[in-house]
């Protein structure tokens, strides 16, 4: 009898070591499990408490399992849940990882394991997103580069200023040349390469960028477009925005444009555009479509003109003037007397004065926008989601932390997207949303790690986060 028992042990281990791959040490340990990888100079087994790696020096004999015959499907094990974060550091690693991560399936399971730290503490979840991007020591001064989007070249001139570091955040000016000009030509007017001593006024002058710590980027316009509208300047702009971002420490809320003639014009398109990616706006010598000037309720401007202009009169920035005088907007409007169409370089300490003294303002308390298509429907935290008719869709919406109400008034809007943050609203009550006098909403909205991570990944914009969206039909 224990004979027979003997034997029928021996055959089910026997028959389990059939089903697995064995690895015979030659110290006389015998391992069982999967091997996943093999080299000429080692090779690495799955144990149930991990992977191992052996060199072949060490290794007796090597024994493989049984290969599942053709026809029959080799059963997955379900993708296992990702660990969920505890600190700061762990959670900036789950962030860039989402952040990288192409399967949609993995960011799911990314998603899903920073929900719990994001409903129980958001700040340290935040702040994990402001540090997504990685920057290095950098060359200074002036350099140039060039960009690939889709199949066309961005060239660009850049200036850093001699005392960047890394560890601090800087302000960056995007400088949009004229018709006849070109980036590395035009970056100059903010940063001349003069060799030799200048004196006090002459450095004021000439060395703007460097006195007050400004990195300048001057793209060049390609041939096939300009710097307006549907001529696929934008995609280029904000991609080169988004990679010195990448490489140089640039504070997201202290990002201005400034432009000349096709430059201004840029520059008022860009600005009206996307007020909510911008810190202030200085149009020179330009002219913008007055119809979307609301839009710059939470966008300062300053417009310089010359008073004798005879290629873009000077009534486009009186008129642009007077209307944000009406709107009661923040602006700055300087007219230069006996100024023709030209830059006015002693402009330069006035207009970075007045940036100096502005940030952006990720979630304003008010907005009002107007769109004429869904290419600009988004802004802030507001989103057009759909047009009743062809024209301007117009949205108008504010938010009082202290009752968590908000309230919008729309023309023109079948649907709408409100974004969320936890410094809008308080998210253990309720969030009530009126639309036209009418409470469309009236519950409770739990933060979620997929409306987080979906976010910052469509906009790499680590200064303006959301981590909850509401969709509203409006009638």
């Amino acid at each position: 009898m224990r004979k027979t028992i003997f034997v029928f042990v021996f055959v089910l281990v026997l028959s389990a070591w059939a089903l697995a791959d064995r690895i015979v040490l030659k110290d006389g340990r015998v391992l069982e499990g999967e091997i996943v990888r093999s080299t000429e100079s080692s090779v690495t087994i799955k144990l149930k408490l991990g992977e191992a790696t052996f060199k072949r020096e060490q290794i007796e004999s090597i024994e493989y399992g049984p290969v599942a015959q053709p026809g029959e499907p080799e059963e997955k094990p379900p993708p296992r849940p990702h660990p969920r974060p505890r600190t700061q550091k762990e959670a900036l690693i789950l962030i860039r990882q989402y952040l990288r991560e192409e399967d949609e399936s993995a960011r799911t399971r990314l998603a899903e394991a920073l929900t719990p730290m994001l409903e129980s503490n958001p700040e340290l979840v935040e702040r994990a997103a402001a540090q997504f991007r990685k920057y290095s020591k950098r060359r200074s001064g002036h350099s140039q580069g060039a960009l690939m989007v889709g199949n066309v070249r961005t060239r660009y001139a850049l200036y850093i200023p001699p005392k960047y570091n890394p560890k601090k955040a800087w302000p960056l000016l995007v400088a949009l040349h004229g018709a006849s000009g070109n980036g590395p030509a035009y970056i100059r007017l903010w940063h001349v390469p003069v060799k030799g001593k200048l004196d006090k006024q002459q450095h004021l002058k000439y060395q703007q960028a460097e006195v007050r710590g400004y990195i300048v980027v001057a793209p060049s316009a390609h041939g096939e477009w300009q710097w307006g509208p549907g001529k696929g300047a934008e995609k280029h702009i904000f991609a080169l925005i988004d990679r010195l971002r990448d490489v140089y420490h640039i504070d997201p809320n202290r990002i201005y444009v400034q432009g000349l003639s096709m430059g201004a014009h840029g520059t008022w398109h860009l600005g009206l555009h996307f007020a909510d990616r911008f810190a202030a706006i200085e149009p020179r010598a330009g002219a913008g479509n007055l119809r979307f000037l609301p839009n710059a309720r939470n966008l300062p401007v300053y417009i310089t003109h010359g008073a004798k202009d005879e290629t873009v009169p000077v009534k486009h920035a009186r008129d642009a003037a007077e209307k944000l005088k009406e709107l009661d907007y923040d602006h700055h409007y300087s007219e230069i007397p006996e100024g023709g169409h030209q830059f006015f370089i002693d402009e330069n300490p006035k207009v970075l004065d007045f940036f100096d003294k502005r940030k952006r303002v990720p979630y304003p308390r008010d907005i009002l926008w107007v769109a004429d298509s869904q290419r600009y429907a988004r802004a802030y935290w507001l989103e057009i989601g759909k047009f009743k008719a062809p024209g301007l869709a117009k949205v108008e919406g504010s938010y009082d932390p202290k009752t968590n109400v908000i309230e919008i008034k729309t023309e023109n809007t079948a649907g709408l997207s409100v974004y969320l943050n936890r410094k809008m609203v308080d998210f253990t009550k309720p969030v009530i949303v009126k639309v036209n006098g009418q409470e469309k909403h009236n519950a409770l909205v739990k933060p979620s790690g997929a409306t987080f991570l979906e976010i910052l990944r469509a906009t790499r914009d680590e200064g303006r986060l959301f981590s909850a969206r509401i969709s509203i039909k409006v009638k």
